[in-house]
């Protein structure tokens, strides 16, 4: 369907000053057209504005009720009233006695254009619609041009009310179609505007070009420079990294040395400490760059005792009085402040810093608590404590270090650590006393391929199982801890139903180990 030749719904302003009319009321009685109806001129603007009609219709077939006719209006002649009479016969029922009562009062008078331009406002509402007029019979060539002049179109009695919808139709598609042409022709003028835009934009962006492009001509050719500068600066940097590797190695190497001479008791605990750590690190998933840190803050961690006078160092911890005992809890943040200072060792500064700080708080020197603790201070802080109490207690058992070592969680190292750190202490320690990095390193491998570790000197063989393999009877090897720390169950406890289940229930809920250690005395 062609939306310019068939209209579905028409809106019509009628503007009839008589009460009655045949062309009002066949249009009301149209299914196609809304009619919004207006007596009075001065409000036929409004009415126009109301409903955006499609046709304007100044119905001029018949006076205003109760209204006289003034001087404005011109009575036909006798013989125009005949001719009048037999036309509108054509479009009006004869037989309407109510309407026309008599043959003078079926003459509806003439209203002429000296009426319309001085009470209708039809230059105001030219530009909003198509304009009809319907007159009874041939207003004059006067009034026909005066309607031309303003645009108005005219039909004139006698005519069928098919010809009377075929003109609406066809001035409500003209409006549409000149709604269209206008929109159409914005829409040309902003598209040839944005074209010029186009144009000059283009033309400045040529010019833009080739005056970047100069500039990336000239670029290029400092590019060219700075590149090969670049290439210098990164081998003196090669070299000057070298070097400065070579200086840490060296001034960490000269240091560990001076502190080994100070402690002669200590001999080797710097070692140790760093392979402990190492173990550590590697079962937490540490990476590779941190554990290098972690291993040069372990070899680094007693720095602090050089600022600590002989004399106190040869004495025993019972013999230390308050201010001695302060000096040498805060001699790793001691050390740390001056290690700080040299480049190279800022990191390693900060993991030795904390190395006093409790699990609990009640470390020094900031009192930190649990997971404010740096992870590779906690981590160096398990290696340290474990290897002191290897060397305190050379003798002891496996199950005397582990009870030990225990007693430091939740206080003095995190249980996770220490879950770990009992890892150690029954596949390494006590696998291999003297183990060394390259022992670790077996042990590893090893632990995948053959679970069960035989201790060096004790009767008792550690065997590593599934938890879901756990029996009532058997004796727990090293304490069970979840990942957060909690601790489930210490080493030497005797399994029974109950905390079989409870183990199980904290697989399920919490992250634990999917392998135990237990005592086998097989």
């Amino acid at each position: 369907m062609n939306k310019y030749s068939d209209r579905e719904i028409t809106k019509i302003v009628c503007f009839c000053a008589c009460n009655r009319s045949h062309i009002l009321e066949h249009l009301q009685n149209q299914d196609s057209y809304i009619v919004k109806l207006c007596r009075d001129p001065d409000t036929l603007e409004q009415a126009v504005d109301a409903i955006h009609p499609d046709v304007i219709l100044i119905d001029c077939t018949g006076a205003p009720d109760n209204c006289a006719i003034n001087s404005s209006y011109n009575v036909p002649s006798e013989t125009n009233i005949e001719r009048i009479i037999e036309l509108k016969e054509i479009v009006t029922p004869k037989d309407d006695a109510t309407f026309y009562p008599d043959k003078a009062a079926a003459i509806p008078p003439i209203i002429f254009p000296s009426y319309l331009p001085e009470h209708l406002p039809i230059r105001s509402i030219v530009d909003k619609s198509e304009i009809l007029f319907v007159f009874d019979s041939d207003p004059g060539v006067d009034v026909r041009l005066q309607c031309v002049a303003n645009r108005c179109d005219v039909m004139v009695s006698p005519f069928l009310f098919e010809e009377l919808n075929f003109k609406i139709k066809l001035h409500a598609n003209q409006r549409e179609l000149s709604w269209q042409i206008n929109w159409h022709k914005e829409t040309l003028n902003r598209a040839v505007a944005h074209i010029d835009k186009l144009k000059s934009i283009i033309f400045d962006t040529k010019t833009a070009w080739a005056r970047e492009n100069e500039i990336l001509h000239n670029s290029l050719k400092q590019i060219s420079i700075m590149s090969n500068d670049r290439e210098a600066l990164k081998r003196e940097l090669h070299t000057s990294r070298v070097k400065l590797f070579e200086n840490i190695k060296g001034i960490n190497e000269f240091l560990c040395s001076m502190v080994e001479s100070r402690n002669e008791h200590q001999k080797g605990h710097s070692k140790r400490v760093a392979q402990i750590a190492e173990f550590v690190a590697k079962k937490i998933g540490v990476g590779a760059s941190s554990l290098k840190i972690l291993k040069n803050a372990a070899m680094l961690h007693e720095v602090g005792m050089l600022l600590i006078p002989s004399s106190i160092l040869n004495k025993r911890a019972v013999e230390f009085s308050e201010y001695e005992k302060n000096m040498m809890l805060h001699h790793p943040s001691n050390g740390a402040a001056y290690l700080e200072k040299c480049p190279g060792f800022e990191k390693v500064a900060n993991i030795i810093c904390h190395l006093h700080e409790n699990s609990d708080g009640t470390g020094y020197p900031e009192g930190l608590k649990k997971r404010y603790i740096p992870l590779l201070s906690k981590i160096l802080a398990g290696a340290d404590v474990l290897d002191q109490i290897w060397v305190d207690n050379p003798y002891a058992s496996i199950d005397r270090i582990l009870e030990l070592l225990e007693e430091k969680a939740g206080s003095r190292l995190d249980p996770s650590i220490v879950s770990i750190l009992e890892k150690y202490v029954v596949t390494v320690l006590y696998f291999n006393p003297s183990a060394n990095k390259t022992d670790i390193d077996q042990l590893e491998e090893k632990e995948d391929n053959q679970p069960n570790v035989e201790p060096v000197n004790g009767h008792v063989r550690l065997k590593e199982i599934p938890i879901y393999q756990l029996k009532p009877g058997m004796v727990i090897g090293t304490a069970i801890f979840t990942k957060t720390g909690t601790k489930l169950l210490s080493s030497g406890t005797t399994l029974s139903e109950d905390s079989i289940r409870m183990v199980e229930k904290y697989s399920k809920e919490y992250p634990i180990d999917d392998t135990v250690f237990i005592k086998d005395f097989s």
